[in-house]
């Protein structure tokens, strides 16, 4: 969903991901391939970052990386064609602390005990001074 393929052109690849909709749209954070939100239940069709977001600007369509100078100024050579964002904002480090922030929040993150004891070992530590 959201893969075209086109015949052959010149020995090339011929997958074009477009997105389904203009609405809910979010960036690959390794690549800047833009998807649904749906569309990114599937992986980075250019193999990178999983992670993704929806804070980015502007857009640009590539139906030739290798031959265009917007793809190489982007750093976009030899990915598939499609829509990308002209900028993202954010890191996979980013999201994986959001993510890390979500789980705390529903209280998934597991208790070992041992921060109670590491800052039972500051406390004392400290006190001593």
């Amino acid at each position: 969903q959201g893969s075209l393929h086109c015949d052959d052109v010149k020995g090339k690849d011929t997958t074009i991901v477009l997105p389904t909709s203009q609405k809910q749209l979010r960036a690959c954070l390794g690549c800047r391939l833009l998807k649904t939100s749906s569309q990114w239940r599937e992986p980075c069709e250019n193999g990178c970052s999983e992670e993704n977001t929806s804070n980015f600007k502007g857009m640009v369509c590539f139906m030739d990386t290798s031959d265009s100078w917007v793809a190489r100024w982007q750093r976009s050579e030899g990915k598939v064609r499609g829509v990308y964002a002209i900028k993202v904002y954010g890191s996979a480090l980013d999201a994986q602390a959001r993510r890390d922030e979500e789980e705390f929040d529903r209280g998934d993150m597991e208790d070992d005990g041992k921060l109670d004891e590491d800052f039972d070992d500051y406390d004392d530590d400290y006190s001593e001074r």
